[in-house]
């Protein structure tokens, strides 16, 4: 009868009339109005109504549907099970729904409440351990632990002789942070 099948011209999945007049698409392309295959990019989405590809709205990074049905977020944002960006203020971290907020004596967290990425004043962060210690007016801070600093020392910083006080009958001689009899 002189009719005879064409194969679809890639992105159409199926078609009529032509190889090129689409009436479904590839998986992560879209039909257009005009019959023709988009896909719209991760910074966009492919709106139904009026069959264009729309960009996202910040601060979704990929979004889905709409502007605003995020799939992921631009940095500094967290991902909500309701597919909305959040930013979490200081002092509050994302425990994976919404922000809460750290525990003294954490001025800054990630992850958990007790996730420590910086402290509150007079605390010192112990980095291993993602904790804040406190340590008295006769100790230093190592990096790690609170140490004594040693006699005559009655107050030190950075080391165990590098004074910021000094035991009674001795005087703080500040230029070299040290205390002499």
């Amino acid at each position: 009868d002189g009719s005879w099948c064409v194969a679809c011209t890639s992105p159409c999945a199926n078609c009529s009339t032509s190889a090129i007049t689409c009436t479904s698409c590839i998986a992560t392309y879209s039909l257009t109005g005009t019959n023709t295959c988009v896909s719209c990019g991760a910074a966009n989405f492919f709106n139904s109504v009026s069959t264009v590809c729309e960009a996202c709205t910040s601060p979704c990074q990929e979004c889905q549907t709409t502007a605003t049905h995020c799939l992921a977020c631009i940095s500094g944002y967290n991902l909500t099970p309701s597919n909305t960006c959040i930013q979490c203020s200081a002092g509050n971290y994302f425990n994976g729904t919404a922000c809460a907020a750290c525990t003294s004596p954490c001025l800054t967290c990630t992850g958990s409440a007790t996730a420590c990425s910086s402290c509150i004043a007079t605390y010192s962060l112990v980095s291993a351990s993602n904790t804040c210690i406190q340590c008295t007016a006769t100790q230093y801070f190592t990096g790690t632990t609170c140490a004594a600093c040693t006699s005559p020392c009655s107050g030190c910083v950075t080391n165990a002789a590098t004074c910021t006080s000094c035991i009674a009958t001795y005087n703080y001689v500040s230029a070299s942070n040290t205390c002499i009899a």
